[in-house]
């Protein structure tokens, strides 16, 4: 691995990383996308040429093959930054005042990155109330350490951004705990508009204004959590869809699908759950869906299988067709995919060497 520091940032050049596939019909290449300063990368997503995510759980990055890991400069929340089709980014971060005679203090801003690499504080809506964190005359890097453990105490309040669609609008919430949400506000490229919703908890949206969201039902055994597609722009509750139970994974893909996975309790397994708004309920057999391509790809999970691959109704194991574990790869271990692009490349995280690493997975048949 070799670095180099120059323009406000930290950069790490990465190669190209291959596990020889099994026999198989595809073929898989991984592309390791490094860490920088030895820690540990967690991508969040990808589009383009393009890959977002934390380093260490302090600073956001982002990846392209040309450059590799660029650690942005400024200090950012515990939140995982968001990207959309466009290549923008948004994140939040601790932004300290620069007062000359009174006490200085850092509060919590959101940052929208473009994809040309213009910068933009786009604050937080005003009518929320944001902590801030008073500066006490710090001059050691120790002090300064104990500031970022009370902005890290912080950090667990005040806000969260629950959306980011390719229409650029960013929808935010008053906790970084969805359950105590209670107040949602959508940055629409120009001000923060106040969303005053029947939901309690929205978990995606996309570029409709549609939401994937919890709503309470009055049923015949009394009122119900039930996940519910509602369109905020005409205000209409477009489709109640099943109990909001035990869910570890809700997704909305621009088609209007819902991709489900749920826990079974004390049975130590999931169920995958596909609803199409033409097909209704579509059996997916024991493919537990993640994310989904328009192209009729999904990343997801098989119980006592691991991480795989759905391929126009072919699964794909893959960490076995790319013997992870094995003598000829690197890789240990696949530990999450997470988003899966209309080319069927797929990112994801695992185990390189003894530490978390993201990584690229090219795929072709």
């Amino acid at each position: 691995m070799r670095f180099s520091t120059g323009g406000g940032f930290a950069r790490a050049f990465v190669f190209f990383t291959l596990c020889l596939p099994l026999a198989h019909a595809h073929t898989f290449t991984i592309q390791d996308l490094g860490d920088l300063r030895g820690a540990e990368t967690r991508p969040s997503g990808f589009s383009g040429e393009f890959v977002v995510g934390k380093v260490a759980d302090s600073y956001d990055f982002i990846w392209t093959a040309q450059d590799g890991l660029q650690e942005l400069s400024h200090r950012n929340s515990n939140q995982m930054p968001f990207i959309n089709k466009s290549g923008d980014m948004v994140g939040i971060f601790w932004k300290k005042s620069n007062h000359w005679f009174w006490e200085n203090s850092w509060s919590k801003s959101l940052y929208l990155r473009k994809a040309d690499g213009s910068f933009a504080d786009l604050k937080m809506p005003s009518i929320w109330d944001i902590r801030s964190v008073e500066e006490w005359k710090i001059g050691y890097a120790s002090e300064k350490e104990e500031l970022f453990k009370e902005l890290s105490f912080w950090d667990k309040k005040d806000v969260s951004i629950l959306a980011f669609n390719n229409k650029g609008e960013i929808l935010l919430g008053n906790s970084t705990k969805i359950p105590e949400v209670n107040r949602f506000s959508l940055w629409n490229g120009e001000l923060f508009i106040e969303l005053n919703l029947p939901l309690d908890r929205v978990y995606k949206m996309d570029d409709r204004g549609v939401l994937l969201g919890r709503k309470w039902v009055k049923t015949d055994q009394g009122m119900a959590p039930f996940l519910v597609l509602y369109d905020w722009r005409r205000q209409e509750t477009l489709e109640e869809l099943i109990p909001d139970l035990h869910f570890i994974s809700r997704e909305l893909t621009q088609q209007g699908q819902v991709l489900l996975a749920q826990e079974i309790k004390g049975e130590e397994r999931l169920v995958g759950l596909f609803w199409d708004p033409l097909e209704g309920w579509v059996d997916v057999g024991s493919f537990v869906p993640f994310k989904a391509n328009r192209n009729g790809q999904m990343i997801g999970f098989v119980n006592g299988l691991g991480m795989a691959l759905w391929d126009r109704g072919e699964v794909i194991d893959l960490e076995g067709a790319l013997g992870v574990g094995g003598p000829q790869c690197v890789w240990s271990k696949i530990t999450h995919l997470l988003d899966i692009n209309d080319q069927g490349d797929v990112l994801g995280e695992g185990i390189f060497e003894g530490k978390r690493h993201g990584f690229l997975l090219r795929f072709s048949r």
